[in-house]
């Protein structure tokens, strides 16, 4: 397994969030967090899309139906059918709701030995108005993939 965090700008960041997740020849994992948090709270937010990404690829959940999922939602949201402050991978509908919850509970304790506390790291998530719609995803559609990441999610 290879793993590659990084700490980026909001517009490298799908959606409104402050971590996403990418996974390359189903063994190299990027993760980029926001670049505006602390180093701690990045610490956490990208232990918890690693972790959702790893439980995602070993129950068989696709980072196109993640993806797909959150797009709605947030359609959803700008309709005002959720609040701000709800997370997609929360709802009872999502794909990926166990590996979500999951991740939210080993982040939560990575929280607690840091000293942070999550419900406060929460708070700095953008908000929707601030919010775009998530880029495609860079994974190519074939599940072998002998060339590097697009550099764009490198960088």
């Amino acid at each position: 397994m290879n793993i590659r965090i990084l700490s980026t700008p909001q517009e490298k960041i799908r959606a409104s969030q402050m971590g996403d997740w990418w996974l390359f020849n189903d063994d190299t994992y990027v993760v980029h967090v926001l670049e505006t948090l602390t180093p701690e709270a990045q610490l956490a937010v990208a232990i918890h899309e690693l972790v959702e990404a790893v439980l995602c690829r070993k129950h068989g959940v696709r980072e196109d139906q993640v993806c797909s999922f959150d797009e709605h939602y947030e359609a959803e949201r700008q309709e005002g059918k959720h609040a701000e402050d709800d997370e997609p991978g929360d709802h009872s509908l999502a794909p990926y709701r166990k590996e979500h919850q999951d991740a939210t509970f080993v982040e939560r304790a990575v929280c607690h030995a840091l000293g942070i506390s999550w419900p406060m790291l929460w708070r700095l998530v953008p908000h929707s108005g601030e919010d775009r719609p998530k880029t495609p995803s860079p994974v190519p559609a074939q599940p072998e993939w002998s060339e590097p990441p697009p550099q764009h999610v490198l960088d």
